[in-house]
């Protein structure tokens, strides 16, 4: 798991210093729209998030994610900069 954060880390770092990323983060006040937040991977990234913006975070429980109408509309609702799927599947 710390390999994986690591790397989440190093991409995110990326991702904020990317001139033409940078800006469009920006302008959409750094709204940041987090799936799986619930699970052990999402929590983690959920704590690097929160110190780069506005973290909307949603667990399963909060959304599911095949629901593709209320999709659309949680995403036209928050508008967000960023999305991240940390969903996993679990049989």
């Amino acid at each position: 798991m710390s390999f994986l954060l690591c790397v989440a880390e190093k991409v995110l770092d990326g991702l904020f210093q990317h001139p033409v990323k940078k800006a469009s983060l920006h302008k959409n006040s750094c709204n940041i729209l987090l799936f799986g937040a619930g699970g052990q991977l999402g929590l983690k990234l959920h704590g690097l998030l929160s110190a780069r913006g506005s973290v909307h975070a949603l667990a399963h429980r909060d959304l599911d994610l095949r629901d593709l109408p209320r999709l659309r509309e949680l995403i036209s609702d928050t508008r967000p900069g960023l999305i991240v799927n940390a969903a996993a599947y679990t049989a």
